[in-house]
């Protein structure tokens, strides 16, 4: 995998967790799913520009830069600048890949299965999530903190759970811990937000992980961002 593909990949893991999450007092799963999918309804699109900042190791620090769209749970445009011209389109059942230099096109179908991931992460289906992980919730007591815990129901020699910090006076999800096999924390990521339009959206978020070995850092910065501004279809014609 080579960089560019495994920044499009991190950051598509990143924005699973990126929408808001509502507080209930007597929380579990099925009410967070249902709160959460309120609250997501709430942003119709949005564009941001991102800066992005890789460190892994010693070696020098990598930048990207580009600009994302969305709309709805099945269109979305990432268009990268830096380090080279490349535009991500998805749009229903289909992908494409457009290299800004030569003009390339390669579309792709996404096949069922794959488009039911996609569906079921931008809108956190919760059986979906079901499927996969054992799930549970705690709460930490006076500070509005409640946490999601997945355990995976088949055994890995790799991964582990996955936590998932829930800040309920603002509702919105800033701390995901993904630890080993052996309980160990291997991926870390913080996320902050700001209002924006009525609702939360973030402005920055910094992950770290030594996963398989690696010491990387991931600093993306969400700069520009605006919400429900009527983005055009044509935006995500493929």
């Amino acid at each position: 995998m080579n960089r560019i593909t495994r920044f499009f990949v991190i950051f598509s893991l990143l924005f699973l967790f990126f929408s808001p999450v509502s507080f209930a007092a007597d929380l579990s799963i099925e009410a967070i799913a249902s709160n959460l999918q309120a609250n997501q309804s709430k942003i119709k699109d949005m564009y941001c520009e991102m800066n992005t900042t890789i460190k892994q190791g010693s070696g020098a620090p990598m930048m990207l830069i580009g600009k994302m769209w969305r709309k709805g749970e099945d269109k979305s445009r990432m268009e990268m600048i830096i380090p080279m011209e490349q535009t991500v389109i998805r749009n229903g059942n289909k992908s494409v890949t457009i290299n800004s230099t030569s003009g390339r096109k390669t579309v792709n179908v996404i096949n069922n299965s794959a488009m039911r991931d996609l569906v079921s992460q931008s809108k956190f289906d919760i059986e979906f999530f079901k499927e996969t992980f054992d799930l549970k919730v705690k709460a930490i007591d006076g500070d509005y903190i409640y946490i999601i815990e997945g355990t995976p129901k088949e055994k890995s020699e790799v991964l582990g759970k996955t936590e998932i910090y829930v800040d309920g006076k603002n509702w919105v999800s800033t701390k995901i811990l993904i630890y080993d096999s052996h309980d160990k924390v291997m991926t870390q990521t913080q996320i902050e937000y700001q209002e924006i339009s009525g609702a939360f959206v973030p402005v920055k978020s910094v992950t770290e992980s030594k996963a398989m070995g690696m010491n990387m850092t991931i600093e993306v910065d969400f700069e520009n961002v605006k919400v429900n501004q009527g983005i055009s279809d044509g935006k995500f014609e493929i």
